[in-house]
């Protein structure tokens, strides 16, 4: 998948995330906190490149505003979220 290092596609591939459409499916957001919720830990840079996965763009070009979006998302999810 465009954007994912070997790293994150292991992680993914451990929570039965194979495509992405599967991560489309799923959301990036919680697909975000299921790698979190499994113990690994996963960076901003790590959100960006499964959008970017998502959107079929290089994680660069995604728009400043829509990685503040994300963000924002995920520190409410955060804020709620109980493994």
């Amino acid at each position: 998948m465009r954007n994912l290092g070997p790293k994150t596609l292991s992680w993914l591939k451990q929570a039965g995330i194979q495509t992405e459409q599967d991560i489309r499916s799923v959301g990036v957001i919680e697909v975000f906190l299921q790698l979190k919720d499994m113990g690994f830990r996963p960076s901003l840079n790590a959100l960006w490149a499964l959008e970017g996965a998502c959107e079929g763009i290089d994680w660069r070009d995604i728009p400043s505003e829509r990685k503040l979006e994300l963000k924002e998302e995920l520190q409410r999810q955060l804020s709620s979220h109980e493994p």
